[in-house]
């Protein structure tokens, strides 16, 4: 079988952002609310007046687990997002999606859901903790034929929590983030988890499981040059159906570095470690549903100061 288009270019776009990462980081600016993670995120807010710009996504392949009718696919999904802060507790920022998959047949490009979001810092805590709550919506504007789309607005609601953790030489600072948050899924034909990136088309659920609750962490490591992270996320599909390990879970290492004082770069590898539960039957089993790993990055772009608060 011969390559596909994405699996051709996979090579030169790592060789690509290989290369951006020679240079020296100092500010690493906001991606869909969260200061630089990737799923996760943080507690912090950019100062007032700040805004970003970044060009995010994921790029994965299909093989015929996940794929059982026709050939394995590659996937390239991410999007567009732009944010802006206010009154130095408020961030404010839009999502535009798109997805391309290829396989041997065919490549399919196509507009998928966009997402609005708020992130308002609340103001009691300890100086070693920042805390804050996160809204969003999801725009249903995808194309809903090709499954880039659930049809509906998909509210979700989250606490975020960020801790200061004592740094040890030469860290400049050490965090740790936790958010807890639900999402509802209104989709009819039971999409269930409209991950992003997207991370299944069309899983099997029926219409009446949807819902997910959110459980993520990531421990962050900041030096002057270089900061690196790990996150974990423990969503939980709302179903009697599923087990606790048979949900999306992922594990994700990386990194972020900055190019001058306004470019970024991220780069992380999004690891799968579901595990199927030979008690629940009704679904395939999670390695029949998710990628096994997941290729992540951000290049982002921001103005009016740096988007964390360093005395934290």
């Amino acid at each position: 079988m011969r390559r596909s288009h994405l699996g051709r270019a996979r090579p030169a776009a790592i060789l690509v952002l290989l290369l951006l990462l020679s240079a020296r980081a100092d500010a690493f600016p906001s991606y869909a609310g969260g200061d630089g993670l990737f799923d996760v995120r943080t507690a912090l807010v950019p100062p007032a007046r700040a805004w970003a710009v970044s060009l995010g996504g994921a790029y994965y392949s299909l093989d015929d687990r996940q794929v059982p009718v026709g050939p394995a696919k590659d996937v390239l999904d991410g999007g567009l997002t732009l944010s802006v802060a206010f009154l130095d507790r408020v961030e404010v920022f839009a999502r535009f999606g798109a997805a391309g998959t290829a396989d041997s047949v065919s490549t399919v490009f196509s507009i998928r859901d966009g997402l609005l979001g708020s992130k308002v810092g609340l103001p009691w805590g300890p100086s070693w903790l920042a805390t804050a709550a996160l809204g969003t919506l999801n725009l249903p504007w995808g194309k809903r034929e090709r499954g880039f789309s659930t049809g509906s607005v998909d509210p979700s609601l989250s606490a975020l929590f960020t801790f200061a953790i004592p740094e040890p030489a030469p860290l400049n600072y050490s965090r740790l983030h936790v958010n807890v948050g639900y999402q509802w899924h209104g989709d009819d034909r039971g999409r269930v988890y409209e991950g992003w990136p997207l991370y299944y088309l069309e899983p099997p659920h029926p219409a009446t499981d949807r819902d997910l609750v959110q459980l993520r962490a990531a421990l962050e490591f900041g030096t002057s040059g270089l900061n690196l992270f790990l996150e974990l996320l423990l969503d939980q599909l709302v179903s009697n159906d599923v087990a606790f390990w048979e949900s999306p879970v992922f594990l994700t290492p990386g990194f972020r570095h900055s190019i001058g004082s306004s470019l970024s770069v991220l780069l992380a590898s999004k690891v799968a470690i579901s595990s199927d539960d030979p008690a629940t039957t009704t679904f395939r089993p999670p390695e029949d549903m998710f990628p096994e790993w997941q290729l992540a990055f951000v290049l982002a772009w921001n103005h009016g100061g740096t988007a964390f608060r360093k005395e934290l």
